[in-house]
Protein backbone atom coordinates (compact mmCIF):
# COMPACT_ATOMS: atom_id res chain seq x y z
CA UNK A 1 0.00 0.00 0.00
CA UNK A 2 1.12 3.46 -0.49
CA UNK A 3 3.05 5.04 1.89
CA UNK A 4 1.09 8.03 2.15
CA UNK A 5 -2.23 6.02 2.32
CA UNK A 6 -0.66 4.51 5.44
CA UNK A 7 0.24 7.84 7.23
CA UNK A 8 -2.83 9.38 6.51
CA UNK A 9 -4.90 6.37 7.96
CA UNK A 10 -2.07 6.41 10.90
CA UNK A 11 -2.42 9.93 11.58
CA UNK A 12 -6.57 9.49 11.61
CA UNK A 13 -6.42 7.12 13.49
CA UNK A 14 -4.25 8.19 16.40
CA UNK A 15 -6.23 11.91 16.42
CA UNK A 16 -9.75 10.01 16.23
CA UNK A 17 -8.73 8.08 19.57
CA UNK A 18 -8.07 11.65 21.49
CA UNK A 19 -11.50 12.93 19.79
CA UNK A 20 -13.73 10.35 20.57
CA UNK A 21 -12.55 10.84 24.04
CA UNK A 22 -13.79 14.60 24.22
CA UNK A 23 -17.65 14.38 24.53
CA UNK A 24 -18.24 13.16 27.80
CA UNK A 25 -15.86 15.74 28.83
CA UNK A 26 -17.63 18.57 27.48
CA UNK A 27 -21.41 16.96 28.28
CA UNK A 28 -22.75 17.87 31.68
CA UNK A 29 -24.01 14.45 32.98
CA UNK A 30 -22.88 11.51 30.60
CA UNK A 31 -23.85 8.43 31.64
CA UNK A 32 -21.60 5.47 32.51
CA UNK A 33 -22.05 3.27 29.80
CA UNK A 34 -21.86 5.74 27.68
CA UNK A 35 -18.83 6.94 28.83
CA UNK A 36 -17.21 3.37 28.58
CA UNK A 37 -18.40 2.77 25.63
CA UNK A 38 -16.77 5.48 23.80
CA UNK A 39 -13.40 4.15 25.73
CA UNK A 40 -14.07 0.89 24.37
CA UNK A 41 -14.46 2.33 20.88
CA UNK A 42 -11.30 4.63 21.14
CA UNK A 43 -9.14 1.80 22.52
CA UNK A 44 -10.02 -0.21 19.45
CA UNK A 45 -9.15 2.53 16.82
CA UNK A 46 -6.38 3.03 18.54
CA UNK A 47 -5.44 -0.51 17.24
CA UNK A 48 -5.32 1.08 13.83
CA UNK A 49 -1.70 2.43 13.94
CA UNK A 50 -0.42 0.02 15.92
CA UNK A 51 -1.09 -2.53 13.45
CA UNK A 52 0.55 0.12 10.89
CA UNK A 53 3.63 0.15 13.14
CA UNK A 54 3.62 -3.56 13.83
CA UNK A 55 3.62 -4.35 9.76
CA UNK A 56 5.40 -1.63 8.10
CA UNK A 57 7.62 -0.36 11.08
CA UNK A 58 6.60 3.13 10.65
CA UNK A 59 6.69 6.10 12.55
CA UNK A 60 4.76 9.77 11.72
CA UNK A 61 4.03 12.85 12.64
CA UNK A 62 0.53 14.82 12.97
CA UNK A 63 1.21 18.48 13.27
CA UNK A 64 -1.47 20.74 13.90
CA UNK A 65 -2.06 24.21 13.29
CA UNK A 66 0.63 26.71 14.98
CA UNK A 67 -0.31 27.75 18.93
CA UNK A 68 2.21 30.85 18.57
CA UNK A 69 3.90 31.50 15.39
CA UNK A 70 6.39 34.47 15.65
CA UNK A 71 9.63 34.81 13.44
CA UNK A 72 12.27 32.69 15.49
CA UNK A 73 9.57 31.06 17.49
CA UNK A 74 7.51 28.49 16.25
CA UNK A 75 5.01 26.30 18.40
CA UNK A 76 2.46 23.49 16.99
CA UNK A 77 0.02 21.08 18.41
CA UNK A 78 2.25 18.00 17.08
CA UNK A 79 2.07 14.45 17.98
CA UNK A 80 4.47 11.38 16.96
CA UNK A 81 3.20 8.12 17.02
CA UNK A 82 6.28 6.26 17.45
CA UNK A 83 6.08 2.68 18.43
CA UNK A 84 5.94 3.89 22.18
CA UNK A 85 3.03 5.57 21.14
CA UNK A 86 1.56 3.19 19.29
CA UNK A 87 1.79 0.31 22.10
CA UNK A 88 1.47 2.10 25.05
CA UNK A 89 -2.15 4.24 23.85
CA UNK A 90 -4.01 1.12 23.33
CA UNK A 91 -2.61 -0.27 26.60
CA UNK A 92 -3.67 3.17 28.60
CA UNK A 93 -7.22 2.87 26.83
CA UNK A 94 -7.92 -1.15 28.21
CA UNK A 95 -6.61 -0.29 31.76
CA UNK A 96 -9.10 3.06 31.73
CA UNK A 97 -11.61 0.72 30.22
CA UNK A 98 -11.03 -1.89 32.88
CA UNK A 99 -11.13 0.67 35.38
CA UNK A 100 -14.17 2.16 33.86
CA UNK A 101 -16.11 -1.41 33.69
CA UNK A 102 -15.34 -2.20 37.41
CA UNK A 103 -16.16 1.12 38.39
CA UNK A 104 -19.77 0.84 37.19
CA UNK A 105 -20.36 -1.87 39.49
CA UNK A 106 -18.63 -0.90 42.93
CA UNK A 107 -19.16 3.11 42.14
CA UNK A 108 -22.96 2.67 41.79
CA UNK A 109 -24.40 4.40 44.35
CA UNK A 110 -22.02 7.31 44.86
CA UNK A 111 -23.51 10.27 44.07
CA UNK A 112 -20.33 12.04 42.18
CA UNK A 113 -19.50 8.81 39.33
CA UNK A 114 -19.84 11.11 36.57
CA UNK A 115 -16.97 13.45 38.26
CA UNK A 116 -14.50 10.44 38.62
CA UNK A 117 -15.41 9.40 35.45
CA UNK A 118 -14.30 12.70 33.70
CA UNK A 119 -11.40 12.95 35.80
CA UNK A 120 -10.56 9.22 34.54
CA UNK A 121 -10.70 10.76 30.78
CA UNK A 122 -8.77 13.53 31.30
CA UNK A 123 -5.96 12.15 33.25
CA UNK A 124 -5.93 9.50 30.07
CA UNK A 125 -5.90 12.21 27.41
CA UNK A 126 -2.89 13.99 29.64
CA UNK A 127 -1.33 10.74 29.53
CA UNK A 128 -1.52 10.67 25.54
CA UNK A 129 -0.63 13.91 25.49
CA UNK A 130 2.50 12.93 27.32
CA UNK A 131 3.81 9.91 25.28
CA UNK A 132 2.73 11.37 22.04
CA UNK A 133 4.47 14.67 22.36
CA UNK A 134 6.88 16.28 19.55
CA UNK A 135 7.81 19.33 21.20
CA UNK A 136 9.08 20.22 24.86
CA UNK A 137 5.96 22.38 25.57
CA UNK A 138 3.55 19.65 24.94
CA UNK A 139 5.82 17.02 26.69
CA UNK A 140 5.57 19.36 29.89
CA UNK A 141 1.75 20.08 29.67
CA UNK A 142 1.16 16.53 29.06
CA UNK A 143 3.54 15.62 32.73
CA UNK A 144 2.04 18.70 34.08
CA UNK A 145 -1.87 17.19 33.39
CA UNK A 146 -1.03 13.62 34.51
CA UNK A 147 0.45 15.51 38.14
CA UNK A 148 -2.95 17.40 38.32
CA UNK A 149 -5.13 14.62 37.28
CA UNK A 150 -2.78 11.94 39.55
CA UNK A 151 -3.52 14.77 42.46
CA UNK A 152 -7.76 14.65 41.86
CA UNK A 153 -7.79 11.14 41.09
CA UNK A 154 -6.31 10.12 44.18
CA UNK A 155 -8.30 13.14 46.49
CA UNK A 156 -11.67 12.57 44.80
CA UNK A 157 -12.57 10.31 48.05
CA UNK A 158 -12.17 13.29 49.69
CA UNK A 159 -14.18 12.13 53.14
CA UNK A 160 -11.20 9.77 53.28
CA UNK A 161 -7.84 11.11 55.27
CA UNK A 162 -6.14 8.71 53.73
CA UNK A 163 -6.84 10.02 50.63
CA UNK A 164 -6.04 13.33 51.29
CA UNK A 165 -2.86 12.72 52.86
CA UNK A 166 -2.04 10.27 49.63
CA UNK A 167 -2.90 12.89 47.26
CA UNK A 168 -0.68 15.67 48.60
CA UNK A 169 2.29 13.08 48.94
CA UNK A 170 1.45 12.31 45.10
CA UNK A 171 1.50 16.20 44.42
CA UNK A 172 5.37 16.49 46.44
CA UNK A 173 6.54 13.36 44.14
CA UNK A 174 5.32 15.10 40.89
CA UNK A 175 6.95 18.49 41.76
CA UNK A 176 10.62 16.46 42.56
CA UNK A 177 9.62 14.96 38.91
CA UNK A 178 8.89 18.58 37.81
CA UNK A 179 12.57 19.57 38.94
CA UNK A 180 13.88 17.28 36.68
CA UNK A 181 12.48 17.63 33.82
CA UNK A 182 12.49 21.38 33.93
CA UNK A 183 16.06 20.93 34.71
CA UNK A 184 16.49 18.35 31.69
CA UNK A 185 14.49 21.46 29.38
CA UNK A 186 16.94 24.07 30.57
CA UNK A 187 19.83 21.59 29.78
CA UNK A 188 18.20 20.61 26.16
CA UNK A 189 17.91 24.06 24.68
Amino acid sequence: MNSNYLTLIMNSGALLTIIILLPPIIMPKPSMIFTTKLVKTSMFISLIPLTIYLNENMETTLTLKPWMDWTLFNIALSFKIDKYTAIFTPIALVITWSIMEFSQWYMEKERLVDKFFKYLLLFLITMITFISANNLLQLFIGWEGVGIMSFLLISWWSGRTKANVSALQAVAYNRIGDIGLMMSMVWMC
